[in-house]
């Protein structure tokens, strides 16, 4: 197969999958996308975001947009990132980010969850820490692995992006996120 092929092949695969997940995840996403606003309008309440592996960076970059906006247009706006490569790179050990949770979070918080599959472990306990701190729990996930399901509870969502390979899950995640955000600006600011 030629470059020009696997480009063209690239580009049909991703936007199949595009197609399929807007049938599929069009409710999900307007419900996350209300919810997320709903906390962002009510008196000191906050998004949480974590991820593991690739999908860390979908989560530091959904944090930066809510809290780098444009002065005097868009106020930066409660999202407190908890991956967990930040917190090990600073030494605070594996389970900074649940101690983090357990010491910033409240009840009716959002916990923001992007990753790969749901058998991570990290993940796994992230989200039953945020149930017990009665955090309602949004999970943006590749179809593979049902792990979390066992934690996630009947307020909390889960978005299953309808891909196998990583790097349409990633870039599915982002569109995702980029939309969630675009929603939250809608709502919040008109525009």
């Amino acid at each position: 197969m030629s470059q020009h092929e696997l480009i063209v092949k690239h580009f049909e695969q991703n936007i199949q999958t595009s197609m399929y997940a807007q049938d599929m995840l069009v409710e999900h996403i307007e419900q996350v996308a209300q919810l997320c606003t709903d906390v962002l309008v009510s008196d000191s309440h906050r998004i949480f975001t974590c991820g593991v592996q690739l999908s860390e960076i979908v989560a530091q970059y959904f944090t930066a947009a809510l809290l780098k906006r444009a002065p005097g247009v868009k106020p930066a706006l409660p999202s407190i990132n908890l991956n967990l490569n930040s917190f090990m790179q600073m030494g605070a050990g594996v389970d900074a980010h649940i101690d983090t949770l357990r010491a910033l979070a409240r009840p009716k918080d959002v916990l923001l969850v992007f990753a790969l599959d749901g058998d991570d472990p990290m993940i796994i306990q992230t989200v039953r820490v945020a149930n017990e701190l009665d955090i309602q729990v949004v999970v943006v996930l590749g179809q593979h692995g049902f792990g979390v399901n066992n934690e996630l509870t009947a307020q909390d969502v889960e978005i299953r992006i309808p891909a196998d390979d990583d790097a349409s899950v990633i870039e599915h995640q982002i569109l995702i996120s980029n939309t969630f955000i675009k929603l939250i600006d809608n709502q919040l600011f008109g525009f």
